[in-house]
């Protein structure tokens, strides 16, 4: 029988197809770039009703990016530079917080030339996104129906301002009524917190001029979501919000700043819808130990009972 020869061509075909295979499976070294591609989960998250699941992917150095995805479909949205999301109660949206880009941190020279923080709020129904610059802290109302978000106190050279920089200085706190974009701004807000039901938020307010300061209660399910003035001074500071989880009380810590921002003794207050009454003031504090306004308040589940500190009377 006569061998006939095979095609070059058709040689150089099979050794090739033979060599190829061997060759992909040596491994490529890791390389150090390759290390900083890895990202790691953080912040993970779901929703109540179980529907989507968020976290953050961050890089060992450089810009990480939130993701939203869904448990039950194709849906993914990514935001860059986001972390930290959080859900509303009822998974229509996603608020996070969004990081200033990497470079410009790492070239600003200290802590108050550094770009400030934004927030982004993602709808998950479409993925569309709405962001705000200079955003310190955001929350959810329990209901899911608003989002409060809480500004970086704009830089401010006027003479009130210069005359009170020891003092603690309050920054727009907008509350946004997810429903049709409504939005609210309060100013001069230091410190904010929603109730349990959702019905109520309060806040309290550090203007320069001291005319406002004081804490108060907004009705968010009213119409025109009225404002109560719980207690009101010249120089006042409000620390330690706390809401009970039963009956909607309110309890926290108020004082007066002195010349150089520093608080007196403080007083302890409870709001119960009505009234605001003390339940505590700095005589009732025993020998040698003072009522700090900067305070743990704790309720019970029952809302009958609030646990709250003192601290030793040192010397200045």
């Amino acid at each position: 029988m006569r061998v006939r020869p095979l095609p070059s061509g058709l040689l150089l075909v099979v050794s090739f197809l033979l060599v190829v295979p061997l060759q992909a499976r040596q491994p490529r070294p890791l390389t150090f770039a390759d290390l900083m591609r890895f990202r790691t989960i953080d912040d993970p998250v779901i929703s109540d009703d179980g529907a989507y699941v968020a976290f953050t992917a961050a890089p060992d150095r450089g810009d990480g990016e939130a993701v939203v995805r869904a448990t039950g479909g194709e849906a993914r949205y990514v935001v860059p530079r986001g972390s930290r999301p959080a859900f509303s109660k009822d998974g229509a949206f996603v608020a996070m917080r969004v990081e200033p880009p990497f470079a410009e941190v790492e070239k600003a020279k200290n802590g108050k030339d550094k770009p400030k923080p934004g927030l982004a709020l993602l709808r998950t129904r479409d993925g569309a996104v709405t962001t705000v610059d200079s955003v310190e802290a955001f929350a959810f109302s329990e209901d899911g129906a608003w989002l409060a978000y809480h500004r970086t106190a704009p830089k401010d050279t006027s003479k009130a301002a210069k005359d009170n920089d020891k003092r603690t200085r309050g920054a727009p706190l907008v509350l946004l009524r997810l429903a049709d974009s409504t939005a609210l701004a309060v100013p001069d807000v230091h410190t904010f917190a929603f109730d349990e039901a959702g019905r109520f938020v309060a806040y309290a307010v550090a203007a320069d001029d001291s005319t406002r300061d004081g804490l108060y209660v907004r009705d968010l399910r009213a119409d025109g979501t009225p404002e109560t003035v719980l207690d009101a001074r010249p120089h006042g500071r409000y620390e330690a919000l706390a809401w009970s989880e039963a009956g909607g009380r309110l309890a926290f810590t108020a004082a007066t700043e002195d010349a150089d921002g520093e608080p007196g003794p403080a007083t302890l207050y409870v709001w119960d819808g009505t009234a605001t009454r003390p339940a505590a003031t700095p005589d009732d504090a025993p020998a040698g130990w003072t009522l700090p306004v900067d305070n743990t308040l704790r309720w019970t589940e029952d809302g009958e009972r609030l646990f709250f500190g003192f601290r030793p009377d040192w010397p200045d």
